[in-house]
C-alpha cells in the first residue's frame, strides 16, 4: 500500500461522501465562507479580514445539497446519524440570533479555509426523508424550479411543501448547551 495516500484506507466511502457533499454545495451557491472584518475597540472594521463559517438557516438549498450528496454516494444511516449528536450533546450554534441545532458528518474531508458551511439538523433531517422518496420524483420537483431552489430565501418548508412530506423537527435546547462549539455567533448564509 502507498504511504500518504488520500483517503487513508478503510475512509474511501467518507472521503467520497464528503467531496459529494462540498460539490453539491459548491453547485447549490452555498458559500465556502463568509468574509467579515476585525474590528477595532473603537467599532471600526479595519485591518485583516477573517474567514467565518456560515449557517443555512431554513434554507432549502442545503436540504438539497445533502440529499444529492446521499444519492450519489450511498453513505451508512449510521455515520450520517452520527452527526445530530445524542441525547444531552445537542450540537449547535448561534446564528442569526437564535440556537441553531447543527449536523456535522463524522467523516467530514473537504472543509474550506474559515470552516465553509455549517450544515443544519433541519437540513439533514429533510434531506433524509427525501430519500425515502423516488429519486424520479425528487428530480422532477427539484428541475422544475431550479432557479427557485438556488436562492437563499426558500425554505425548507417550502421544498417539504414541493415534495408532499411533512418538515422533520429538530429539538432545541432552552439556552447554548456548554461546550465547544458555542463560540461567537456564526453568520446566515445570505448569498
Amino acid at each position: 500500500m502507498q504511504q500518504n495516500a488520500w483517503p487513508p484506507a478503510g475512509q474511501q466511502a467518507s472521503a467520497q461522501f464528503s467531496l459529494a457533499l462540498a460539490t453539491a454545495q459548491w453547485a447549490l451557491r452555498l458559500p465556502g465562507a463568509s468574509t467579515t472584518s476585525k474590528g477595532t475597540s473603537s467599532g471600526t472594521s479595519s485591518g485583516p479580514t477573517e474567514q467565518q463559517a456560515c449557517v443555512p438557516v431554513n434554507q432549502a438549498r442545503e436540504a438539497i445539497a445533502i440529499w444529492l450528496a446521499i444519492v450519489a454516494t450511498h453513505p451508512s444511516t449510521s455515520d450520517l446519524q452520527q452527526g445530530l449528536g445524542a441525547g444531552n450533546r445537542i450540537q449547535g450554534t448561534e446564528a442569526g440570533k437564535s440556537f441553531v441545532q447543527t449536523w456535522s458528518y463524522s467523516g467530514g474531508y473537504v472543509t474550506p479555509s474559515g470552516g465553509g458551511v455549517q450544515d443544519t439538523a433541519a437540513g439533514y433531517l429533510l434531506a433524509k426523508e427525501m430519500t425515502s422518496l423516488p429519486q424520479q420524483k425528487v428530480s422532477h420537483a427539484l428541475a422544475g424550479a431550479w432557479s427557485q431552489w438556488l436562492n437563499w430565501r426558500t425554505t425548507d418548508a417550502q421544498l417539504a411543501a414541493a415534495l408532499g412530506i411533512p418538515m422533520p423537527s429538530t429539538s432545541s435546547p432552552a439556552s447554548l448547551p456548554p461546550g465547544p462549539g458555542n463560540g461567537p455567533p456564526a453568520s446566515v448564509c445570505t448569498t
